[in-house]
């Protein structure tokens, strides 16, 4: 089985609102006015899917990482 993508909340281009998507994909699973409220979405995602969380600010640096699952840094 492929591991998903994480989920990641990013500012939408060419808006001033903020998306929710996997990590690399193009396409936006949703898209909201304020970073909180995306972050609210893509956290309930990750946690259904049991995925990694990431959120970034709009220089594009992480500000926030949670695991929801199978976390890779608990092995080994």
């Amino acid at each position: 089985m492929r591991a998903q993508k994480p989920i990641e909340v990013r500012p939408a281009k060419g808006t001033a609102g903020w998306e929710v998507a996997r990590q690399g994909d193009l396409t936006a699973v949703s898209t909201h006015r304020t970073q909180r409220d995306a972050a609210t979405s893509g956290k309930r995602l990750a946690k259904r899917d049991h995925l990694e969380f990431v959120l970034k600010g709009r220089n594009g640096r992480i500000r926030d990482r949670s695991s929801y699952g199978n976390d890779p840094r608990g092995r080994g």
